[in-house]
């Protein structure tokens, strides 16, 4: 081949393979556009057919937000460009509304829930004969993406977390997203390096759940090969391991909006739940070896996860942020912060039980993992609202709670000083006796240091 030659082409993906996407499309257009109301009854309807608008009629109602519409509304297609040489080539794709749903077959094997939504893409791929011709000699390419975008992506199968009433989410999601875009990608595999402009994520939402045997729900969805137990590792020769760990990936900017992810954790003596709502994230200089510090800024309003726990809290962040090793210099703003949802972690080695603890904080914090251990710089202004507190059943804080009927009042002397047993609990929450309430406790002009080998300050 002498000359390079051009081409191009395209197809529509009608019928059965373009229609693979539609049962998302319908549910989420039932979501965006509720149905109408039925028109009112009796005298105030037929007034509304007379044409004559009323004196006293209200303005009509702003209409509500809806879904974010896709990229693409017409019928999925395919196009493509390019032209070929002897010694290299190039190749364009545009992609418009192609269900993910045509990869379910190929995915098969790895996934085990089901794949939708739509995937819209404008790439070119480049390629090049190697100009050497030794035995390790290799062709060279390369991938740029002026967008990638993926519309309703969603996760479905068995073992969704219960809906609560109302939720129009269907009962088999595991995890959907609104849009998740990308820009400006660029792939050199010569480099192995992935480098992308902007990476925007709208409307996540996942139940985030780890069960009694501390296994998290993601291990549920990637099949496992056949001859082989879940938990077994992948064994990988030491040389390929690190040719796979020597990729960078960098994300100039990150933009999440309006996320949900909810919490449960089983593992623990009583079931742990949280959820995080409103969830916004703006992040530069994403690195994902983490070395390099990332400018990150983060709300969200953060709940119990339960109907009965009141008005979800708010927190914020704003700092660079790096994970190798582990730094955070930055901003805080905690407005009641529901800590009772977490007090199963920390309530056994306190012996207590905390049934509320509205806490907030506003200041700067300074954190840094050292190889001598962690060192930490708080300074600002912290409160404590709508403490109470319990203590555990059959410990000695609650010995009032494990005396007999008949037992002598609390200013005799004890029968006995040998170590409380378990008793039982005087209600079916399983508490002790009340231990310390108040409505506000309030540490203005807080500052505390520590550092490895130092006392507090």
């Amino acid at each position: 081949m002498q000359q390079p030659f051009d081409f191009k082409g395209g197809a529509a993906l009608t019928g059965a393979v373009a229609s693979a996407a539609a049962p998302a499309a319908q549910a989420a257009a039932s979501v965006a556009e509720p149905a109408p109301r039925p028109a009112a009854r009796g005298r105030k309807a037929r007034s509304a057919t007379r044409g004559k608008p009323s004196a006293k009629a209200r303005p009509p109602a702003e209409p509500k937000a809806q879904a974010a519409a896709p990229a693409h509304a017409g019928p999925a297609s395919i196009a493509f460009e390019g032209r070929v040489g002897a010694a290299q080539g190039e190749l364009g794709v545009q992609l418009a509304g192609v269900p993910l749903a045509l990869a379910g077959p190929y995915l098969a094997p790895y996934l085990v829930p089901r794949l939708a939504g739509t995937l819209g893409a404008d790439a070119r791929l480049q390629w090049a004969l190697p100009q050497s011709k030794g035995a390790a000699a290799s062709p060279s390419w390369s991938v740029v993406a002026k967008r990638v975008q993926l519309d309703r992506l969603q996760l479905s199968g068995e073992g969704a977390p219960q809906r609560r009433r109302g939720d129009p989410a269907p009962a088999d999601e595991l995890a959907h997203v609104d849009a998740l875009q990308l820009a400006d990608v660029q792939l050199d595999p010569q480099a192995r390096a992935v480098t992308v402009g902007r990476l925007a994520v709208q409307g996540p939402r996942v139940q985030v759940e780890r069960d009694a045997q501390q296994h998290f729900m993601f291990e549920r969805w990637l099949r496992q090969p056949e001859g082989k137990p879940a938990g077994e590792a992948k064994s990988t020769e030491p040389g390929k391991a690190e040719a796979d760990a020597a990729w960078a990936v960098r994300v100039n900017e990150l933009a999440v909006a309006d996320g949900t992810v909810g919490w449960r954790d089983e593992a623990m003596p009583r079931p742990v739940r949280a959820e995080l709502t409103e969830l916004k994230v703006e992040a530069r200089k994403l690195d994902l070896a983490g070395k390099q510090p990332a400018e990150l800024q983060l709300s969200a309003r953060l709940g119990t996860g339960r109907r009965s726990g009141g008005e979800p809290g708010r927190l914020s962040w704003s700092g660079p942020v790096t994970w190798a090793p582990v730094t955070a210099r930055g901003a805080v703003d905690v407005q009641r912060l529901p800590v009772q949802a977490f007090e199963p972690y920390f309530g056994q080695q306190l012996n207590i039980r905390v049934l509320r603890a509205d806490t907030s904080f506003k200041g700067k914090v300074d954190f840094a993992e050292t190889e001598r251990g962690p060192r930490v710089r708080v300074e600002g202004n912290a409160r404590v609202d709508e403490l109470r507190t319990y203590s555990q059943p059959g410990t000695a804080v609650s010995a009032e709670s494990a005396k007999p009927a008949g037992a002598p009042a609390s200013g005799a002397a004890p029968a006995s000083q040998a170590p409380l047993a378990p008793v039982v609990a005087r209600s079916a929450g399983g508490l002790g006796d009340e231990l310390l309430s108040w409505k506000q406790l309030r540490l203005d002009g807080l500052d505390v240091a520590l550092a490895p080998g130092q006392g507090r300050r």
